[in-house]
């Protein structure tokens, strides 16, 4: 959205899993379809358009048989044939679309269904000069398949060694796209060491070494237009790093809509998920705290083994824990509210509502 506020041409390529997001969202299939040729089959893709409120494109892909009500990632034998039909289709519909200045200047991939982009694109038309770059959150899905696939979805054979996409005498789409991408792409810091370790690596770890020059930590950004305390519609007071006297009419509001008292003086704790990790010790901690007279917001469904200990601790201290349902407007509601928010190892946890919490004047713990 951003980048199309600044004049460029974004479009995204998405393959189609579900029927019901043509009809939602109101996207006009196209009268001719795009055909893919491997060298052993064609596949047809239909081909569905739409456009964001932002200005940005979307192109849908559709094929029944490889896309509708599948998962993104399976160990399905098709594998290797969806993902590929997938990209040289997306890639052979961007080549036909109408950019200025040169044609497209960057391809951005997003995880192991993309991942053969950055191998196909400088093959494909108006795409040899396009830098690649390829987005991960995990290492762990590597579409490892039988080498056969080389010749079944046109592959070269003298790509198909440890510098290229082999992976212990198969064919990995994820290394096709780490060992081509101009520029890998990780959501922390914390990742960008760990690909480089064997736990973290999953056997890549000597590919990310090789690249870590290429590879680059990007901490996901916050939406603006969503997680703001001068605007956001969720809250009936609005506040501002300048107008700060809101946060506290926010906590007051909170205190009474979940019938704690309301005290401004009282260190107010809010949960917030996953609590994975955080599960097994919470119990405990939460008893120590609510000792130390502390109120403590706990939403049901957290996570399953938190159930019982914050039921138990909601009838022992029944004017200082809440368990409210988790909602959109809660959520707002408790970032505003909260004195102090816990989050599941921060240093490895979404980003967004990290940052949401600093937003907020909210300390996350």
């Amino acid at each position: 959205g951003s980048l199309c506020s600044l004049g460029h041409k974004v479009t995204a390529m998405l393959p189609l899993r579900s029927k019901a997001l043509v009809e939602k969202y109101s996207f006009a299939r196209r009268l001719t379809s795009i055909t893919v040729e491997l060298p052993q089959e064609s596949v047809e893709l239909e081909v569905y358009d739409g456009r964001l409120p932002n200005g940005m494109d979307v192109r849908l892909l559709g094929n029944d048989d490889l896309f509708i009500d599948r998962p993104a990632i399976t160990d399905d034998e098709d594998e290797p044939l969806r993902h590929a039909a997938f990209v040289r289709g997306a890639l052979t519909l961007a080549s036909t679309e109408g950019v200025q200045k040169g044609g497209w200047h960057v391809i951005h991939a997003f995880g192991l269904p993309a991942a053969f982009a950055p191998l196909f694109a400088p093959k494909t038309p108006r795409f040899n000069e396009t830098k690649r770059v390829l987005s991960l959150d995990t290492l762990e899905h590597q579409g490892r398949c039988d080498k056969s696939w080389v010749d079944r979805i046109g592959l070269d054979w003298s790509e198909y060694t440890p510098e290229g996409f082999e992976f212990w005498d198969q064919l990995s789409i994820l290394k096709a796209g780490l060992v081509n991408a101009d520029m890998i792409l990780l959501p922390s810091h914390r990742m960008s060491l760990d690909v480089r370790t064997a736990e973290g690596g999953y056997g890549f770890e000597g590919v990310m070494n090789a690249r870590v020059e290429e590879t680059t930590a990007l901490l996901p950004g916050i939406n603006h237009s969503v997680w703001n305390p001068a605007t956001d519609m969720f809250l009936s007071m609005h506040f501002d790093a300048e107008q700060q006297g809101g946060k506290n009419s926010c906590k007051a509001q909170l205190q009474h809509q979940l019938e704690l008292p309301v005290q401004l003086d009282k260190t107010l704790l809010g949960l917030v998920p996953p609590c994975s990790e955080l599960a097994p010790a919470l119990g405990t901690v939460a008893r120590r705290l609510l000792r130390a007279d502390i109120q403590l917001v706990a939403p049901k469904g957290l996570d399953p083994r938190l159930d019982g200990p914050l039921d138990e601790l909601r009838e022992s201290f029944p004017r200082q824990v809440a368990r409210p349902e988790l909602t959109d407007s809660l959520l707002h509601q408790l970032l505003a509210g909260a004195d102090l928010v816990a989050l599941d190892r921060p240093v490895k946890f979404d980003g967004e509502l990290l940052m949401a919490a600093y937003r907020y004047g909210t300390f996350p713990v």
